[in-house]
């Protein structure tokens, strides 16, 4: 995770609920400047916590110059570490025949960097009564 700090000044994106902790995105990046996804965990899976903390990773890295965010995916049962291959091909990961990677292009998702962060305030005040945003994991 120091490598993330020490690239974008931040390693994901984390929910509360409360005072608790209700989700965890990780990334790092890779060699050639993805984003690679080492933890995604929700306390509720099913209730759109999981998506929330996604958009909220690529709202951060659209102004990072990040083209992509990549993730392994768990074949049965998912872990901390393998987000299931159905979440990720809902929240717009793509997979290509022969890579181990699910991969989602930020520019497919976010046509115009500068409304980002905006684009990403709206949607999370139409959700209403849900647990807090997601917001960044800064240490």
């Amino acid at each position: 995770m120091q490598a993330a700090r020490n690239r974008w000044g931040w390693c994901g994106a984390q929910a509360m609920d409360g005072g608790d902790v209700a989700g965890v995105l990780l990334l790092t990046p890779t060699a050639d400047g993805d984003a690679l996804v080492k933890t995604l965990w929700v306390a509720r899976p099913g209730e759109g916590l999981g998506k929330r903390l996604v958009q909220s990773a690529i709202a951060g890295l659209t102004c990072r110059d990040v083209r992509d965010i990549v993730s392994p995916a768990a074949v049965g049962n998912p872990t901390c570490q393998l987000p299931p291959r159905a979440f990720l091909k809902r929240v717009g990961f793509t997979h290509l025949s022969g890579d181990p990677l699910y991969r989602l292009q930020l520019d497919s998702v976010i046509t115009e960097k500068a409304s980002a962060r905006q684009l990403m305030e709206r949607l999370m005040a139409s959700f209403g009564n849900v647990p807090e945003a997601a917001t960044r994991v800064e240490g």
